[in-house]
C-alpha cells in the first residue's frame, strides 16, 4: 500500500467520523423576550401565577392562583428527543419556594387537554436567589430536563402543577413569565382550574378529565385568577397571555443501541484496521518508508530497480 492509497483511507476513517459525531441541537421558543431589559413583572402582563390554596376562598370573586399552568409546543419534524425546557420564575431564598410538579403530556387539541398518562414528571420548585437575578423583579431561568422522546410535528404540553403535593405554608403562589403578544406559532399557553382550593388531596391524574382554558376561554372549573377577566386581581386577570416565555431544546432521536447502524459497523471496522496497519508499519525506525520503497522495486541502499519476486519477497521478509 502507498503512502497516496494511505491517505485516502484516513481521509475515509475522517469522514465516518463525522457521520457519528452527534448532530447539533436545535431549539423551540421566545424566550429571547424576557432578555429585554425593559420587561418588568406586574399588572402589564409579563406573569401567570401559579399556586395552592388548599383551603375555602369566597367563590364569587375567583382569587386562586391556577394550580396547573403549560404550554403547548410542537416537536421538530426532525429532532424530537425533548433534553430540556426552560422557562422564567420568581427566585426565592432556598427552602421557601412553591413545591410543584413539572410534567410532558400528549395534547389533545380537539378536547383541549391533555391526554393519556405522563411521559415523564419530575419534581421541582422555585430557583434560589442567590445574588442578583438574571431577569428584572427577581425573576430566573428554571430548567426541567425531560429527556424523553416525541412524535415528530405532534403536539405535547409541559406543564407546571401543585397538585398532590405538600406546600411549606398554607398558601403558596409564584409566578412564571409570559408574553402579552403570540410570540410562538406552535402551540399557546393553557391552564386547568382542576383542584383549585383542595390542591394536595386532587390526584394529577385529573387534568385529563375535562378542558382547559386557554387566551380566550376559561376552563370548566372557573375557580382560576386567570378566569376573572378584569377584576380587582388586576396583576393576573386582565388578560390571559397568549404564550409562557420558553426554551425547549430538542436533540436527535438516539438508534437503538442493541442494532448498530451499518455506517457505524463499516466506520469501526476501518478504524480498527487502519490502526493496525499504522503500528504495523511504525514498528521499526523508518519501517514504513524502507517497505513502500521495496514494494515500488527499489531498496534505499540505491541497488538498481528490479521486478524479480524473489527480491521482492526477500526484501519485504526482512522488514517484517
Amino acid at each position: 500500500m502507498n503512502r497516496i492509497s494511505l491517505s485516502r483511507h484516513f481521509l475515509g476513517l475522517s469522514a465516518c467520523l463525522l457521520l457519528l459525531s452527534p448532530l447539533r441541537a436545535s431549539t423551540i421558543g421566545n424566550l429571547q423576550y424576557w432578555a429585554n431589559p425593559e420587561v418588568n413583572d406586574g399588572p402589564g402582563g409579563t406573569q401567570a401565577a401559579l399556586g395552592a390554596q388548599n383551603r375555602p376562598i369566597d367563590q364569587t370573586k375567583y382569587y386562586a392562583a391556577a394550580p396547573t399552568i403549560g404550554q403547548v409546543i410542537t416537536a421538530p419534524s426532525t429532532d424530537s428527543v425533548l433534553s430540556s425546557f426552560t422557562v422564567t420564575s420568581v427566585a426565592v431564598p432556598p427552602g421557601t419556594g412553591l413545591n410543584f410538579s413539572a410534567a410532558v403530556y400528549y395534547w389533545d387539541p380537539v378536547a383541549f387537554r391533555p391526554a393519556g398518562n405522563a411521559l415523564t414528571i419530575d419534581r421541582m420548585s422555585n430557583p434560589p436567589l442567590n445574588g442578583a437575578t438574571k431577569y428584572l423583579v427577581n425573576f430566573a431561568d428554571l430548567t426541567f430536563f425531560p429527556n424523553v422522546q416525541l412524535l415528530p410535528s405532534q403536539q405535547y404540553v409541559v406543564l407546571f402543577t401543585t397538585l398532590g403535593l405538600p406546600q411549606p405554608l398554607p398558601y403558596s403562589v409564584t409566578s412564571f413569565g409570559v408574553t402579552p403578544t403570540d410570540t410562538y406559532a406552535g402551540g399557546e399557553m393553557v391552564f386547568a382550574s382542576i383542584g383549585t382550593l383542595n390542591e394536595q388531596s386532587t390526584a394529577l391524574t385529573s387534568i385529563t378529565s375535562e378542558r382547559w382554558g386557554n387566551s380566550n376561554t376559561c376552563d370548566e372549573s372557573n375557580l382560576s385568577s386567570l378566569c376573572t377577566k378584569g377584576s380587582s386581581y388586576s396583576a393576573f386577570g386582565e388578560f390571559v397571555a397568549p404564550d409562557m416565555a420558553f426554551s425547549a431544546t430538542f436533540n436527535p432521536a438516539v438508534p437503538d443501541s442493541t442494532a448498530p447502524e451499518p455506517t457505524s459497523t463499516v466506520c469501526l471496522s476501518v478504524g480498527l484496521i487502519l490502526l493496525a496497519m499504522a503500528g504495523r508499519m511504525c514498528k521499526r525506525p523508518g519501517g514504513a518508508a524502507r517497505r513502500l520503497t521495496v514494494l515500488n522495486g527499489a531498496t534505499q541502499h540505491g541497488h538498481k530497480q528490479t521486478s524479480h519476486p524473489q527480491f521482492i519477497a526477500r526484501a519485504s521478509h526482512s522488514v517484517d
